[in-house]
C-alpha cells in the first residue's frame, strides 16, 4: 500500500472520513487486520490523503476474498437448510437486542441454535443445570445407573488387573476389530439399519431435531458421521440429564450391535468374564497404568457398558439354555442350541423396541428416516458380504513409475505443480503386461480393487483414470508403520476376510499382508525385494493372479 498526496476538494474529505467513522464504529472488534495498517488508514483519513493500492497487493487481497467467500458459501451450503431458517428466525425475532456484527468465517465451531425460546430464557438455563447436578448427586449416591431395564453401570470408575484386560480398537487389534466404535456393520434398529454404532449414537443424539439427519445419515462412513454431528453440538442431547441419556443411547447401540451382528456377538460370548477397555493408544484420555503397571485405572465409560450389555445378554441367554435343557431332560444339540439363541435375540429384540423409554429417545429420528428414504446412502455404498476383494500396490506391482524417480524421490524435492507433474511423468509410466487381463476378470466377476500407493493418492487416481482403469478404494500409505490394511478395507467397506489376495512387490506390503492375515503373492517383475518375496509364495506375471484367485 502506498500513499499518494493529492489535492481532493472539501466534499470528498468530509465523505472519506464519514464512511471510515462508519466502518470503525461498526467493526473495530472484528477486523482481522494489525494495528499499524488500521492507524495508516486513519491518519490518511483524517488529512484528506488518498490511498492507492499497489497492484499487486491488491490482486492478492482479491483473491484471497474471492478464496474466503468460496469458503463461507461451501460450509453454508454444508448445513441443513432447516438449520440456517431457524437461526435467522430466532436473529430476527431478537433484533430489538444490539448484536456485535462479526463476518461469517469457515470454522469448525457451528453457529448455536437454541431449540425453544424457552431454551433462551436465563432461568431456564439455570433451572436444567441445577436438574442436572441434582440427578448426578442421586446417582453418585446409589453408586450405579440404571440404564436400559436390566442393564445397569457402576457409577464410579473401577480398576482392572491387567491380566483380565482386552484392549479393543477398530484398527489395532484384528481379532477385536469388530468390538470397535467404527467398525462397520449393519445395526437393524426399529426397521432401519445404521452404518455401525457411530452413525447410529450420532444419528439418535438429535431426536429432537431431526432434520440434521440429512447431514449425518448421509455420511459413508461411522467416522464421517461423527464428525459430522460435532457441528450441531450445542444441540445433542439437550435436557437437563444430558449424562444419563447419552449412556441410555450408547448402551441401546451396543445392544442392537450384538442383536444384529453375529461376530460382534460371538466374540462378545468368548470375552466372558473378561474385561473390555478401549484402546486409545498408550492409555490416553483418562486411561492409564498405575505405578507398578498391573492394573488399568480411568473413566472406561464405553467399555463398562458394553460389559453391562454382554452380561445381561449372557444371563438371558444361559437362563434359556438351561430352561430348554430341563425341559428336554438332556444336552440340547448344536442346531437347538442356535434355535435357543435366536429366540432370546427376537425376544429382547422385541422388548427393547417396545420400551416406552426407547421410544421416547428415538420416535422422532426413526420416523424422520423412514419418511426420507433418500438420506440413507447404505445401498449404494455396502456391497455386501459375499463380495471378494484384491488388494494391489501402484508402485512396484501395477505400474513401473521409475521415469519420476528422480523427482519424486529426491531428498527435499518439492512438487509446486502437480497438474504440471501429472501431464509430463503419467504417459511414461508402464502398466505392466497382463494387467489389463486381471482387470478384465475383476470386473467380470464384480471383485472389488483396492490400490495401495506411497505416492500421492491423487496422483494415483489420476493415473487409473487415464489409464482407463478401474479402482474401488485408494488410500495412501508413504509411512511404513501405517495400517493401510486395514484403511484399505474399511474404505472398501468389507472385512478381512473377503480379501482373496494382497498383491504386492515390497517388503512392506508382504510384512502389512502378515500382519492383517491376507493371502500375500508377491510380484516379482518389479520389485527389488527379491530375497525377502521368495520366502512367500510369489507370481512371476500378472496374469497368474487369475489362475491362483479363480474360483477362491
Amino acid at each position: 500500500m502506498s500513499r499518494k498526496s493529492s489535492s481532493t476538494n472539501l466534499s470528498s474529505g468530509i465523505l472519506l472520513n464519514y464512511y471510515a467513522g462508519t466502518f470503525f464504529s461498526y467493526y473495530l472488534q472484528d477486523l482481522p487486520y494489525g494495528i499499524n495498517t488500521i492507524r495508516k488508514y486513519w491518519d490518511i483519513a483524517k488529512t484528506d490523503g488518498e490511498v492507492e493500492q499497489n497492484p499487486n497487493k491488491a490482486s492478492k487481497r482479491e483473491k484471497l476474498a474471492q478464496e474466503q467467500e468460496r469458503k463461507r458459501i461451501e460450509f453454508l451450503d454444508s448445513l441443513p437448510i432447516e438449520y440456517i431458517k431457524e437461526y435467522l428466525n430466532r436473529r430476527e425475532s431478537n433484533v430489538e437486542t444490539p448484536v456485535s456484527i462479526k463476518p461469517i468465517k469457515p470454522i469448525q465451531k457451528p453457529i448455536e441454535v437454541p431449540l425453544t425460546e424457552e431454551d433462551l430464557s436465563k432461568s431456564a438455563q439455570a433451572k436444567r443445570a441445577l436438574v442436572s447436578v441434582a440427578n448426578g448427586l442421586k446417582r453418585k449416591a446409589s453408586g450405579k445407573d440404571v440404564i436400559l431395564n436390566g442393564v445397569e453401570i457402576p457409577f464410579n470408575p473401577k480398576s482392572y488387573p491387567i491380566d483380565d484386560v482386552i484392549l479393543y480398537s477398530s484398527k489395532v487389534e484384528p481379532q477385536n476389530r469388530m468390538l470397535g466404535h467404527h467398525y462397520e456393520c449393519l445395526i437393524e434398529f426399529r426397521g432401519v439399519e445404521f452404518y455401525g454404532v457411530e452413525q447410529m449414537h450420532s444419528a439418535l443424539k438429535f431426536n429432537e431435531r431431526p432434520y440434521i439427519l440429512n447431514d449425518i445419515m448421509t455420511a459413508t462412513n461411522g467416522v464421517q458421521a461423527k464428525r459430522r454431528s460435532h457441528k450441531y453440538s450445542d444441540l445433542s442431547l439437550y435436557d437437563s440429564d444430558y449424562s444419563i441419556k447419552d449412556a441410555r443411547i450408547t448402551a441401546l447401540c451396543f445392544l442392537f450391535k450384538y442383536l444384529s451382528v453375529k461376530e460382534y456377538r460371538d466374540r462378545m460370548r468368548e470375552l466372558r468374564g473378561k474385561v473390555l477397555y478401549e484402546h486409545k493408544g498408550e492409555y490416553e484420555g483418562g486411561n492409564r497404568m498405575n505405578a507398578d503397571k498391573t492394573m488399568l485405572v480411568g473413566n472406561n465409560l464405553d467399555g463398562r457398558l458394553m460389559m453391562a450389555v454382554r452380561d445381561m445378554m449372557l444371563k438371558y441367554e444361559d437362563e434359556a439354555l438351561l430352561l430348554a435343557e430341563e425341559k428336554k431332560g438332556d444336552t440340547l444339540n448344536n442346531i437347538e442350541r442356535e434355535q435357543v439363541l435366536n429366540e432370546v435375540l427376537n425376544n429382547v429384540r422385541r422388548t427393547f423396541e417396545n420400551d416406552k423409554q426407547v421410544k421416547k429417545d428415538t420416535d422422532n429420528v426413526i420416523k424422520y428416516i423412514k419418511e426420507h428414504t433418500e438420506i440413507i446412502p447404505l445401498k449404494r455404498y455396502w456391497p455386501g458380504d459375499d463380495v471378494k476383494a484384491i488388494l494391489i500396490e501402484f508402485d512396484n506391482c501395477v505400474f513401473n513409475t521409475s521415469a519420476d524417480n528422480e523427482v519424486r524421490k529426491a531428498k527435499g524435492a518439492k512438487i509446486t505443480n502437480w497438474k504440471k507433474f501429472y501431464k509430463e511423468y503419467i504417459p511414461q509410466y508402464e502398466l505392466h503386461e497382463g494387467w489389463n487381463e486381471v482387470f478384465k476378470w475383476a470386473d467380470e466377476n464384480g471383485i472389488l480393487i483396492g490400490v495401495i500407493g506411497k505416492a500421492k493418492k491423487e496422483l494415483v487416481e489420476e493415473t487409473f483414470n487415464q489409464y482407463g482403469l478401474r479402482y474401488n478404494a485408494i488410500v495412501y500409505a508413504g509411512n511404513a508403520s501405517r495400517q493401510h490394511g486395514y484403511d484399505i478395507i474399511d474404505n472398501l467397506k468389507i472385512k478381512p476376510q473377503q480379501v482373496i489376495g494382497y498383491i504386492s512387490g515390497t517388503k512392506q506390503g508382504q510384512k502389512q499382508a502378515e500382519a492383517n492375515g491376507f493371502r500375500f503373492y508377491g510380484a516379482t517383475w518389479d520389485t527389488n525385494d527379491l530375497n525377502v518375496l521368495s520366502t512367500g509364495t510369489t507370481i512371476s506375471k500378472p496374469t497368474e493372479i487369475i489362475d491362483i484367485l479363480e474360483g477362491v
